[in-house]
This record gives C-alpha cells, sequence and structure tokens, in this order.
C-alpha cells in the first residue's frame, strides 16, 4: 500500500528497466489479435522491400512490454483506482530483432476535491529505449484513485 507522501518522494525516480526481445511470432500474434492485416507485420517479402528492410511492428504493440512500477499502483490510497488515459508519443520503428528496455517514473501526483470527495491524480511516464539507445515512443498515463 503506498501512501500520497511515498507517491510524492517517487516524483522523478525511474523504475528499475525490463527488455523484451522483439520477435516475428509475438508481432504476427498481435497483429492478428487486433485484426490489422497490413503485410509490414506479417509478410517477410513484403517488409524487406519497405523502408524498414523487415518485420516492423504495429504502434500499440509496446502496450505488451509492461515496465516494472515499483509499487505505485494507487491501490490501497482510497476506494477505487480509474484510468484516466494514455498519451502516447511514436518516435522511432520498433522491428523484428530490436531490444525494448522499458522504465516508468512518476511525474505528478495532484491531489484534488472532486464531487465524490478526496481524488488523487498520478500520472507515470513510459520510456521504451531500443538497443541502439533510441527512444522509440514515450507513454504518458493517468491513474485516478478516488
Amino acid at each position: 500500500m503506498s501512501t500520497i507522501e511515498e507517491l510524492k518522494k517517487s516524483v522523478g525516480v525511474d523504475s528499475s528497466p525490463v527488455t523484451y526481445a522483439v520477435e516475428r511470432g509475438a508481432i504476427a500474434r498481435f497483429a492478428a489479435a487486433i485484426d490489422d492485416r497490413n503485410p509490414l507485420y506479417h509478410d517477410e517479402t513484403y517488409a524487406t522491400g519497405s523502408r524498414y528492410g523487415r518485420i516492423a511492428a504495429p504502434p500499440t504493440f509496446l502496450r505488451s512490454m509492461r515496465p516494472n512500477t515499483f509499487g505505485v499502483s494507487g491501490e490501497g490510497l482510497l476506494n477505487h483506482v480509474l484510468d484516466g488515459g494514455s498519451e502516447w508519443e511514436y518516435i522511432e520503428p520498433v522491428l523484428v530483432g530490436d531490444h525494448i528496455t522499458v522504465t516508468e517514473r512518476v511525474v505528478d501526483v495532484v491531489e484534488r476535491s472532486g464531487r465524490l470527495g478526496a481524488m488523487i491524480f498520478i500520472t507515470r511516464e513510459s520510456r521504451y529505449v531500443n538497443q541502439s539507445d533510441k527512444t522509440v515512443a514515450l507513454q504518458r498515463s493517468t491513474l485516478i484513485t478516488y
């Protein structure tokens, strides 16, 4: 269980990194699950002739790469936790053979009073970095606990 003071102390601290290998089969299964038939995601011949030179992952594939969270879930602070939404910035393509390292940090903690009483907004940023140390994407998400 986190306290609001613990959350505020965690602002700006990176979680421990976790690294994922980007595999062709995982991309194909993901693309099939979201019913995306773009040949760039499953046809090696097509992908080899593309500007990427190999199979690419759909942008939303990064949702399958979870960061370590170091206990900043919002659970236990108040009675309910809601997903307040996410914003994504895609910077570089993710390709078969890449190794993506994910870290997360709390960037803001705000207490507010709402119609239902006390509310805490926890804003987190996840950074996705490839093996060449290039940031491929950033995700900023908000949890609301009340």
